[in-house]
């Protein structure tokens, strides 16, 4: 027999390179890191003045669970010597319960006899630094914290954890949407849900349903019920854990390491821009105790009803919640006293009427009325009340930006990135671009979305950046493609030229489902994508089967909002297939002819064949494609 062969050990770092940072950024390093402490109290953490301010000795104090007071000093020397720790200890004056002094470097042993002299205080040096990060703290703020510092690749050197955390508690998850000074948050009470948020509590407890979809149009309030829910998921089964998935970062076999061995309940918000549930599918097979909530917009239920049943789950183990209904009269008034205050009560019936159907812009109209950054009388015009608040809401997070700078190219950046939502966080060349569309610099570019994300127009999950919240994103989007009386500004069609070669799925999706909310609101068609289908379409007829097979997949996300257009495009390829031989893109290896076309079809006629109008043509086109595979046999 032959030696027994054993796989590589993979070799971590051991310590993190505190040495490398900023004597600003290692103190801003040890506040994170005494926040993220098992037991400390994070909203207690505060500086202690700064440099050249009469500090006594401290630059961070916190407080703990059990009551004591921690204070932290930094120190960044190149070698710190015992004669640092007599000098600091004698000139230190503040009291706390516990004094540790961080060291970026590697503590010396007489360093080590020096400060075991003085009880109350302790020394971490960098090896205990990254231990306690490493060992103390819960994954995904360790994780947290080495990606603000150190950048995503120590991530995996140090952590071994993947650069992107693909499920998040609620906590981290959530953290963004905590912020009281922003005109959106959900900090605020909810109100008029508890029959819902009870449901759900009720789906989270063993039975036959394994799965559950919540759905609701945009901004009635799922994102809000969804963390209610998880506050009190943690009380009432603490033997289980809740996971909600990261938007941008998909669900793999490797991601799914991250969950703990415990039962769990995975959160999946907006479902609908979730292409494949397969793989959450197949781990919750093999997790029976486990469970997947996945909140929808109204037009996703039916999606992701098909891809459960291709995953194999039955009808019974599925409940569906009925779609969230708007709040009663009653209950927006709850919710618009509580935004006004008593200052302002008087406007609370009129408040009442021109927003009840949109918690969203109750909480936000009611802010601003407060603040009288919009003018009570539009409260008369319920439509130009809407318009007035979502357009306030818009201008009044780009005015924090202002000083920085200019509002005009943070409000083209917006524009634009409302019609390519999601965009990548990073990467020079996309920046690039969108620099190039807007006119301006990609230094510019990237310091815009920094702001942005800073005053809470922009979101960041995972790897990608989009604008928050949704119904914003879709006012921002339809104010820059159409004008008042609904005619195309030409916005569209100069992104589809600029960007429609490599964002063409995200774009269209976009576009499209702007298109199919005009014409649902108005009853009537629009022109918004007739330009651009006809550069799609003539690019599909004139293109080898490469260039269609591209483009049928790339249609996948819209056909739900234009059947009839993608429909119309699949019969064109499989009753006209492209005259050229087949493609070899790299010599023995890949091809592309008409079966690598058609084998796109069925998925684009299984999402066209939700709208009704469009179903019996779907099945036209699927008998044509089986007889045509028959014929080939």
């Amino acid at each position: 027999m032959g030696a027994m062969q054993h796989e590589p050990t993979a070799q971590r770092t051991a310590a993190l390179p505190l040495g490398d940072l900023s004597w600003e950024r290692f103190e801003q390093f040890g506040h994170d890191l005494a926040c993220g402490l098992k037991g400390m109290r994070a909203e207690t953490a505060h500086r202690y003045g700064t440099q050249g301010q009469a500090q006594g000795g401290i630059d961070l104090t916190v407080e703990h669970q059990d009551g004591r007071t921690w204070g932290f000093s930094s120190k960044r020397y190149k070698q710190y010597l015992p004669s640092h720790v007599q000098k600091h200890i004698v000139d230190t004056t503040y009291t706390a319960d516990c004094r540790v002094i961080l060291i970026s470097g590697i503590a010396s042993p007489t360093v080590r006899d020096e400060i075991r002299k003085h009880p109350g205080w302790e020394l971490w040096d960098a090896e205990d630094l990254s231990q306690k990060l490493r060992l103390e703290m819960a994954p995904e703020t360790a994780r947290r914290i080495v990606d603000h510092h150190f950048g995503p690749r120590w991530q995996k050197a140090f952590l071994g954890l993947p650069a992107v955390g693909a499920f998040l508690p609620a906590d981290e998850y959530f953290r963004n949407y905590l912020n009281r000074p922003r005109l959106f948050h959900h900090a605020l009470p909810l109100i008029g849900r508890a029959q819902v948020v009870s449901e759900l509590m009720g789906f989270a407890e063993p039975s036959e349903k394994r799965i559950a979809i919540l759905s609701g149009r945009g901004g009635i309030g799922k994102t809000r019920i969804l963390r209610e829910l998880a506050e009190r998921y943690d009380t009432a089964h603490p033997e289980c854990v809740l996971r909600l998935l990261n938007e941008g970062v998909p669900a793999t076999v490797e991601s799914l390491d991250d969950l703990p061995v415990a039962p769990c309940l995975i959160v999946v918000d907006d479902a609908h821009r979730v292409t494949d549930l397969g793989v959450l599918g197949a781990w919750l097979r093999e997790h029976p105790e486990s469970k997947l909530l996945l909140g929808t917009r109204l037009h996703g239920v039916e999606f992701l009803g098909s891809q459960l049943a291709r995953a194999g789950f039955d009808s019974r183990e599925i409940v569906r919640f009925p779609p969230l209904a708007e709040l009663s009269k009653e209950e927006v008034r709850e919710l618009a006293r509580h935004v006004l205050g008593d200052e302002h009560e008087s406007l609370t019936e009129r408040l009442v009427q021109a927003s009840r159907d949109c918690p969203l812009v109750t909480v936000v109209g009611g802010r601003l009325l407060v603040e009288r950054a919009v003018s009570p009388e539009l409260l008369e015009r319920d439509a130009d009340f809407r318009q007035a608040v979502l357009n306030r809401f818009r201008d009044e997070s780009l005015g924090e930006i202002s000083e920085i700078l200019p509002r005009d190219l943070c409000r083209r950046l917006s524009e634009l990135i409302a019609a390519l939502n999601p965009i990548p966080a990073e990467g020079e060349r996309f920046h690039a671009r969108l620099a190039q569309f807007i006119g301006s610099t990609p230094s510019e570019v990237g310091r815009g979305l920094g702001e942005l994300e800073r005053v809470g127009l922009l979101l960041r999950r995972g790897r990608v950046l989009r604008v928050t919240p949704d119904v914003l994103a879709d006012h921002i989007l339809s104010a820059a493609c159409l004008t008042d009386t609904g005619r195309p500004t030409g916005f569209a069609d100069a992104v589809f030229q600029a960007f429609g070669s490599d964002c063409l799925s995200t774009l269209l999706k976009n576009l499209a489902e702007l298109d199919w909310r005009v014409r649902v609101a108005a009853d009537t068609g629009t022109t918004l994508l007739d330009d651009v289908w006809n550069e799609i379409r003539e690019g599909f007829q004139r293109g080898g089967h490469q260039i269609r097979a591209h483009l049928l997949k790339q249609l996948g996300e819209c056909a739900y909002f234009v059947p009839q257009r993608v429909l119309e495009l699949a019969r064109g390829a499989v009753r006209s297939p492209a005259s050229a031989e087949p493609e070899e893109i790299w010599p023995g290896l890949l091809s592309y002819s008409q079966t690598s076309v058609l084998e796109e079809i069925p998925e684009l006629l299984r999402r066209c064949a939700y709208t009704e109008s469009c179903l019996t043509g779907c099945l036209e086109l699927l008998w044509e494609l089986r007889r045509g595979a028959a014929g080939d046999e």
